[in-house]
């Protein structure tokens, strides 16, 4: 028994192949690589809007509307069981977050303090 299968069966048990090892970095590098850029922009939108002034409604709504529109896309790439017709369960979680993100807009546009 050599170093590296020693490691690998106390990182991922003892009968893993190569084949699982392989897709766990590419998980790794889907999400390191490539979430993480996506993450950091919107991040530094939200900080943007709050410096600018933006009332705290709106940048909450502009969040809301943007992770669930992000999270809807990325539902396309994933596996998952159709709930309601084509859409997954997590599409559905998504355009709820949406909806919640523009009722919350339109409120916010509503109620606006005196200067």
């Amino acid at each position: 028994m050599t170093l590296a299968s020693v490691s690998t069966e106390r990182l991922y048990g003892p009968e893993v192949g190569w084949t699982t090892l392989i897709g766990r970095f590419f998980r790794f590098l889907r999400r390191g690589v490539l979430l993480r850029p996506l993450l950091g922009a919107g991040h530094r939108l939200l900080v943007r809007w709050r410096r600018q002034g933006v009332p705290d409604a709106v940048v909450l709504s502009r969040y809301l509307v943007l992770a669930g529109a992000t999270r809807f896309a990325i539902e396309f790439v994933r596996i998952n069981a159709p709930v309601l017709g084509p859409l997954t369960l997590a599409q559905l979680w998504s355009l709820a977050l949406m909806s919640a993100g523009a009722l919350i807009a339109i409120r916010a546009g509503k109620i606006r303090p005196e200067p």
